[in-house]
């Protein structure tokens, strides 16, 4: 279940079989393969165009805020489907600088890269928060009940196609996939962690947003509330948990 060295998501989707994923095709891609696109999606050459760059963007960041989840005190929902933090958990940063959000870190998950659903942010059952694998963050004002900002690191159906994700915003944005934030996935094992046997698998991410897209860039310069969500499954529904860990930007 190791997956390969990648450092980009074209090379996710070559060592899909490595990730121990099964070859079976699923609801979110029917043949097995990535989704068609539409014909009126732009090329891939003009959203790369558009697209913040990660590297500039982190090189205008100050200050991280730490975020971890590895503990059952962390388990939300359905903890009884949690095996530990090889299983699923999670760590990373969030930081801000005048124009953009920036998150790095890594997950672990032994089943990686489930999603049983075009739509994951919509699941169609009541025990289910959010129909795949993913990471979700909120940003919210502590003194206000609507000036708050939700997003989703979409991992996608077998990695063919990860996109950030705006689930919810203040400022009456379209939701859905932002082709102009960047998310890029990595193999994160550390070459000491190689082993003969199977592990889980140990994703990097990076991501990077354009601030202005999602809300006043205010509401990320005063007290910030910031909520990370890990999305967990496994199989079927039955098989979903949900970790969460809050903490407050001064």
């Amino acid at each position: 279940m190791r997956i390969s060295a990648l450092r980009t998501v074209a090379m996710l989707v070559l060592c899909a079989c490595a990730l121990g994923l099964s070859p079976r095709a699923d609801e979110a891609t029917p043949s097995g393969g990535p989704r068609e696109t539409p014909a009126d999606t732009p090329s891939t050459s003009t959203v790369r165009a558009s697209r913040i760059n990660y590297a500039d963007a982190e090189a205008q960041v100050s200050a991280m805020y730490p975020l971890r989840l590895d503990q059952m005190s962390q388990v939300v929902q359905n903890s009884h489907n949690w095996r530990g933090p090889q299983d699923a958990s999670a760590r990373c940063e969030v930081g801000f600088s005048a124009e953009s959000i920036v998150i790095r870190g890594e997950f672990v998950d032994d089943l990686p890269f489930q999603q049983t659903m075009t739509r994951p942010s919509m699941p169609d059952w009541w025990r289910m928060t959010y129909g795949a694998d993913g990471l979700e963050f909120s940003f919210d004002d502590p003194t206000s009940s609507t000036n708050k900002v939700r997003l989703a690191l979409n991992f996608s159906s077998r990695a063919v196609n990860p996109t950030v994700d705006l689930l919810q915003n203040p400022i009456g944005a379209k939701t859905g996939p932002m082709p102009t934030a960047s998310i890029e996935l990595f193999d994160a094992t550390a070459p000491e962690e190689t082993t003969d046997k199977e592990e889980p698998a140990r994703v990097g991410f990076e991501v990077a947003i354009p601030m202005a897209q999602v809300a006043d860039p205010r509401l990320f310069a005063g007290p910030l509330r910031i909520t990370m969500r890990m999305h967990d499954l496994d199989g079927g529904p039955s098989t979903y948990l949900m970790m969460q860990q809050v903490i407050e930007k001064k």
